[in-house]
């Protein structure tokens, strides 16, 4: 395999490897999964091309990346997605699930003694010190580059990402109305979720302009919560 001027991505290890690019994370950031033998030759690979763990200069770039819970297979699903892509690009995630305001400051900590080029928050029912304005800024004053999912902030220059629930909310108004449906019933998660206000903001602007009868129930993000959706309800007229 041709080496490229700059240092090989993971996909590219991963190539030369014949291995996918999730074993290379695996490998890279010493995750179980992968059989001794391939793990000693990706190792090998990774270690030739510069790809050292560790304080060695040559060590593949940090990002941060926060969830708010990991019992909510959701947000299992997006630290997925993000390492994938970061690893893809050279970057190694480092996963914080955060409970406490001293768990954020600790781990931003951590990321800003590492030099990480980054941190992605992705907002949850769980609103700490590092989702604040001034915090926010804090650390991007300190260096780290802020990406914020599904809770924009505001005030902060940072890209922020979020799901367009109006419009997707609007299909689902749209098919049925369609069907001949008058009342709509939407479930949401808690109220103090950031994600969760804006769906429940949507639907009740959706109900408003489509002139539908609107049932709000405000459930917990839990097995329960989707059996039983009657924690909180309210009408939209």
């Amino acid at each position: 395999m041709a080496r490229s001027p700059q240092r090989p991505t993971l996909a590219e290890i991963s190539s030369e490897a014949g291995v996918s690019v999730a074993t290379v994370s695996r490998v890279l950031n010493g995750k179980p999964g992968v059989a001794a033998a391939l793990r000693r030759r990706v190792q090998s690979i990774l270690t030739e091309n510069g790809y050292v763990r560790g304080s060695d200069s040559n060590a593949a770039p940090l990002v941060g990346v926060v969830v708010p819970d990991l019992t909510n297979p959701i947000f299992g699903l997006f630290a997925d997605a993000i390492e994938a892509q970061l690893a893809v690009h050279g970057y190694n995630a480092v996963l914080s699930c955060i409970r406490t305001s001293g768990d954020e400051t600790e781990f931003a900590e951590m990321l800003l003694r590492e030099n990480a080029e980054g941190v992605i928050i992705i907002a949850g029912t769980n609103n700490f010190a590092l989702h604040e304005r001034s915090d926010l800024l804090d650390l991007q004053q300190r260096g780290l580059r802020i990406v914020l999912v599904n809770g924009p902030a505001n005030g902060v220059p940072a890209p922020s990402l979020t799901t367009d629930f109006e419009h997707a909310l609007g299909l689902a108004f749209s098919h049925l109305r369609t069907l001949g449906h008058t009342a709509i019933g939407f479930a949401a998660g808690p109220a103090e979720s950031s994600s969760s206000a804006l769906q429940i903001g949507a639907f009740t602007r959706l109900a408003d302009t489509t002139g539908v009868h609107g049932e709000l129930f405000v459930t917990p993000y839990s097995v329960e919560g989707e059996r039983s959706p009657r924690g909180i309800s309210s009408s939209v007229p």
